[in-house]
Order: structure tokens, then sequence, then C-alpha cells
């Protein structure tokens, strides 16, 4: 992540710590009502959408970045290159 979207490694980490947090008072909770076997699977559940959201989120910012990078090499052409 900090190779493709470098801005976004500050909010991953305030993410990761929020969600060791509740999720293990989340995971006590899910196993004492619906049993252990729930609660692993809710857990998998949870890292699939998380991976699936991470995917999401650097892919757009890779094309973001590609797209704030052209438009910054189209700036940096003098208007006397760009009309010969």
């Amino acid at each position: 992540m900090r190779d493709q979207a470098p801005e976004f490694v500050p909010w991953a980490w305030g993410i990761n710590g929020c969600a060791s947090v509740y999720g293990s008072v989340l995971a006590i909770l899910i196993a004492m009502w619906n049993g252990f076997n729930f609660a692993i699977g809710f857990g998998v559940l949870m890292y699939a959408v998380a991976v699936i959201t991470t995917r999401f989120i650097t892919d757009r910012a890779v094309i973001t970045n590609k797209a704030r990078l052209a438009s910054s090499e189209v700036a940096r052409v003098s208007p006397a290159a760009a009309r010969a």
C-alpha cells in the first residue's frame, strides 16, 4: 500500500487500530452468543471484506495518481514546446 497509495497509510494504521480493539471485544461476544465456529467464520468473512476493500481503494488511488502524474506532465510542457 505504501508504494501504490502512500496517502492512505495513516488511515490504514488508524483503521487497523480501531478494528483490533473493537474486533477483539466483538469476537468474544459473537463466540458467547453464537459459538466459536460462527465467530471464526465471521472473522474470515471480515478479513475477506477488508482485502476486497483495500484492493478497491489502492486500485482507485493508482488510477488517481496516474491521472495526477499525467496532468502534471502536461503542465510542465512550456507553451513554446506545446506549439512546436
